[in-house]
C-alpha cells in the first residue's frame, strides 16, 4: 500500500527517478530527478509529530435538546518545538461549524477555536454523543503559512477524537464541569477571571 501511494505521489509531483541518500544523524533523504532533469532534494518526514493538548481534554458539551444555536470553545496547545498544521472535522454533517477549522499552530503556543452547534431535531433514541476529529502534522521546513499539502505530502498525520456530548442540564455534575471548563477557557483567553474551587 505504501509503495502504491508513494508511486501516485511521484506521478503527481512530476518526479520519475528517486535515489536514496543517507545523511548521518538526519532523516533519510531522497535525491529526485524530475522530468526536466532538475535535481530536487526531498525529505522522508517520518518523525512522529508532538502530541497536542486540548482543554477540555476529550469532551465538549452542548445543552439538549438543541433548540437554538449554541457555541462552546476548545483550546488546542502545541507543547513541541515545531510548527504544526491542524484541521478539525465533524462526523455529523451540517450540525457543527468549527472556526477556524484549519490552520497552523506555532510552537509553545495555543489557539482557541469555537465550535458552533446548529439547532436540530433531538430524538431521545439518538446517541447523546457526536465526535469531532482533530488531525495534526508537522509543517514543511521553512514554511510558516498553513498549507493543505502538509497533510497529503507531509509526514505522519496524528488524530485525536473529541466527544460532543448532548447533556441533560438537570444533571448537576454536568453543570459544574461545563461551568468550570468555560471559566478556565475564559481565564486563558483574557487572564482577567479567577476561579474559586
Amino acid at each position: 500500500l505504501f509503495k502504491l501511494l508513494f508511486n501516485q505521489q511521484v506521478e503527481k509531483s512530476g518526479f520519475d527517478q528517486f535515489r536514496p541518500v543517507l545523511v548521518r544523524g538526519k532523516l533519510p533523504l531522497l535525491l529526485a530527478t524530475s522530468r526536466n532533469s532538475d535535481l530536487h532534494l526531498l525529505s522522508l518526514r517520518m518523525a512522529l509529530p508532538t502530541d497536542i493538548v486540548t482543554v477540555p481534554a476529550g469532551e465538549v458539551w452542548f445543552n439538549a435538546p438543541c433548540l437554538s444555536e449554541q457555541v462552546t470553545a476548545l483550546k488546542i496547545s502545541n507543547p513541541g518545538q515545531k510548527l504544526l498544521g491542524y484541521r478539525v472535522m465533524s462526523k455529523v454533517e451540517n450540525r457543527y461549524v468549527i472556526l477556524p477549522s484549519q490552520g497552523s499552530l506555532q510552537p509553545k503556543k495555543d489557539l482557541t477555536i469555537n465550535i458552533i452547534c446548529h439547532p436540530f431535531p433531538f430524538r431521545s433514541e439518538s446517541p447523546p454523543v457526536d465526535t469531532l476529529i482533530i488531525e495534526w502534522v508537522d509543517a514543511f521546513e521553512g514554511e510558516t503559512e498553513f498549507n493543505e499539502d502538509w497533510f497529503v505530502m507531509g509526514g505522519i498525520v496524528r488524530k485525536k477524537i473529541i466527544s460532543c456530548t448532548l447533556a441533560n442540564m438537570n444533571n448537576t455534575n454536568v453543570i459544574k464541569s461545563f461551568v468550570l471548563t468555560n471559566c478556565l477557557l475564559m481565564k486563558a483567553a483574557s487572564n482577567k477571571y479567577t476561579i474559586d474551587t
